[in-house]
């Protein structure tokens, strides 16, 4: 017997008798939850693999065709981007010469508003099933 053969059996003899201490002291749900991640584990590889295949049969055939057309090699395109001229600080010669259009203007904060036409002021509540003190007694 070759060290691999009993190397591999020890395994496989650790892995079992682990399986087994492991099912007798999980409870019945526990056991359920695994059994089903394995299953569902052991449903997806055929599909995974399915998929694997379909895909790279499909590049290989794009592949084929791409090498049998000999196209001309395409130019990339070239694209100038010219940047914004800077700004003349404080330059009041005109209102647009100091606009910057890569520029944000600056925040303001919004001014507050009454809610739905409402006034500000502090807000009432009426709690359900609690006598109104504001009526006259009687």
């Amino acid at each position: 017997m070759n060290w691999r053969h009993f190397l591999y059996l020890c395994l496989l003899a650790f892995v079992v008798t682990l399986a087994l201490i492991i099912g007798w002291r999980l409870s019945d749900q526990a056991m359920a939850v695994i059994v089903g991640v394995v299953a569902g584990v052991a449903a997806s590889i055929p599909t995974s693999l399915v998929v694997a295949w379909i895909t790279v049969q499909g590049r290989s055939a794009l592949g084929a065709q791409a090498s049998s057309a000999a196209a001309p090699p395409v130019q990339p395109q070239v694209i100038i981007v010219h940047p914004a001229p800077a700004a003349a600080p404080n330059n009041a010669a005109s209102p647009q010469s100091g606009r910057s259009l890569t520029v944000l203007p600056a925040y303001a904060a919004p001014e507050s508003t009454a809610l739905n036409g409402l006034p500000f002021g502090p807000r009432q509540f009426t709690i359900m099933g609690e006598q109104d003190t504001s009526a006259a007694n009687y």
